[in-house]
């Protein structure tokens, strides 16, 4: 999830290619993103805030002057939540005015509006279509450049800008571009919070191009985005700036934060409560949460394609509140807008002793060993707490990657806090940093005293059953996707095609390569055909 600018962010010096969106239902918009479906407050996280880096180069503004339509330059341009609006003046015959869906007419003293055209998106182009922007970028070096950006390829082009038709979190009451406008969603099968769902039809979608980039003359298609106001800086923070504005892809953390229902601007009234909250300071927790922003300083410690839960307490409800048996979930950190106030483990801790560094590396000093009279969630031994105090609302997130399998399978190692059989295992078999993972061994102990009390009846590898959906991160992941739905329907099973779904889209197993003759091939989450596998990768 932006010369006067918006903030195009792209990314952070990091590829991004499908990061973070919300819910526990396999559509998009709720909370989870799954390459296409989200679901209330889990996600597929991301490692970008504007989600985009193009060929290495960093989106550094986008002016509000400069803008043409077509051949002429728009006298003033605006922006109010993600409605861009463009005016040109007409002389003594008044001025225009182009918004998404509409074109309207304005006396000389923009005063009295004389008349507007609606367009219908589904059949016309917007009226925002074709302009051109004039945006800045950043090289490596610290240089900067500037081209055009055009909304759409053409001013020709229908559906370059669209409402946005995902769902919020939560029904977003109170929230001056929400109340009465859109739609509240009570549908279990697409929303999970109890409370409703509201879709996102206040937010605008543009279709984002290169008037030219490889090519003289020849547009080149960047990404789908949404505008705010402000920039967001070098450390991640949302500042105010009336010059700028920031153009997030739906790839980075600032737009799916957004749709998630945490809007940068306006309030809301939590659902059962009457006081009114401010949205902005959950807005920038939620994008330190989204791109694990531990340190609080803009520094991604997830990966792209992570499934996480995320929720508030307030306004969005926790998956393992809502659901009796959800064990492919465990609880990982806390997050203020200004980064984690405690942690009990990292999105990808294994990785630590690798390719990636620590807090302790990035932010050395902020966090300590929690003291027994200070207690996290999970009472862990492991968890760490902020050396200062913090403030404003909290973002909680709940990691599938420490949960990524069932006690039957071979793979990374597995958090206590999955169930009660992974705290009867060897101690290493739980231990982030010790090679050997979730091993044979440890499948072997699960079976001999676990008495089949493990987080799924078979293991992911195997056809039989139907699996749960909240047993492990590998079952979520399966059936996540509509296509696999039968794969965690009491009335279905965990047939051959959910097992390839499995090795297609979970990891944590013992995915990796293996030696073939004299090639290494790939295998997915359920290995190879070796009997001794590669440690899993991480």
């Amino acid at each position: 999830m932006v010369v006067a600018g918006v903030v195009l962010g792209v990314g952070c010096g990091e590829p991004a290619t499908e990061e973070v969106v919300a819910a526990i239902t396999p559509e998009e918009g709720q909370g989870q993103d799954w390459q296409g479906q989200d679901w209330q407050g889990q996600d597929w996280q991301g490692q970008d805030w504007q989600g985009q880096d193009w060929q290495g180069v960093q989106w550094d503004g986008m002016s509000f002057a400069g803008v043409l339509i077509g051949t002429t330059p728009a006298t003033e341009v605006s922006l109010s939540m993600t409605e861009l609006t463009v005016w040109k003046s007409l002389g003594k015959a008044g001025w225009q005015q182009r918004l998404p869906d509409r074109i309207c007419g304005w006396n000389a003293t923009r005063t009295t509006m004389t008349g507007c055209t609606i367009v219908d998106l589904d059949t016309q182009p917007s009226p925002l279509a074709g302009t051109n922007w004039r945006a800045t970028f950043r090289r490596p070096n610290g240089t900067t450049f500037v081209r055009t950006i055009r909304i759409g390829q053409s001013s020709s082009e229908i559906g370059a800008v669209r409402k946005d038709d995902k769902l919020a979190m939560h029904p977003l009451n109170g929230h001056t571009s929400r109340s009465g406008v859109c739609e509240v969603v009570h549908d279990p099968a697409r929303c999970d919070n109890p409370a409703g769902c509201r879709v996102n039809c206040d937010l605008w979608l543009y279709d984002l191009w290169f008037a030219e980039w490889d090519q003289p003359g020849v547009p080149k298609q960047i990404c789908s985005a949404m505008p705010f106001g402000g920039i967001w800086n070098a450390q991640g923070t949302a500042v105010a700036d009336s010059t700028r504005f920031t153009f997030a892809c739906t790839t980075g953390v600032i737009t799916k934060c957004a749709r998630w229902g945490y809007r940068p601007s306006g309030s809301s009234i939590p659902p059962g409560q009457t006081s009114r909250r401010s949205l902005s300071p959950y807005h920038q927790a939620c994008v330190r949460a989204a791109a694990a922003d531990y340190c609080g300083v803009r520094h991604s410690f997830t990966r792209n394609g992570t499934l996480v839960d995320i929720y508030d307490h307030d306004f969005v409800p926790r998956a393992m509140d809502l659901y009796s048996h959800v064990t492919g979930l465990a609880w990982e950190s806390g997050f203020a807008p200004d980064g984690a106030f405690m942690m009990d483990h990292m999105r990808y801790e294994e990785a630590v002793d690798e390719r990636w560094e620590s807090p302790d590396g990035v932010c050395p000093g902020r966090f300590t060993q929690v003291s027994d009279d200070v207690g996290c969630p999970t009472q862990s031994e492991t968890c760490m707490i902020r050396t200062v105090g913090w403030g404003g609302p909290a973002i909680w997130v709940d990691s599938a990657r420490a949960c990524a399998h069932t006690e039957q399978t071979v793979g990374k190692w597995l958090n206590a806090e999955c169930n009660g059989c992974v705290r009867q295992v060897y101690p290493y078999c739980r231990d982030a940093h010790d090679p050997r993972g979730w091993d044979a061994a440890c499948v072997a102990r699960a079976a001999a005293v676990c008495n089949g009390a493990t987080m799924a009846s078979h293991a992911e590898c195997s056809t039989g059953a139907p699996l749960g959906k909240f047993d492990t991160g590998c079952t979520l992941a399966v059936c996540l996707d509509p296509a696999n739905a039968s794969c965690c329907d009491p009335n279905g099973a965990w047939s051959a095609a959910c097992v390839a779904a499995v090795n297609a889209k979970c990891t944590g197993g013992r995915e990796g390569y293996y030696r073939i003759g004299l090639h290494d091939v790939w295998y997915g989450f359920c290995g190879g055909p070796n009997s001794d596998p590669l440690p899993p990768h991480p």
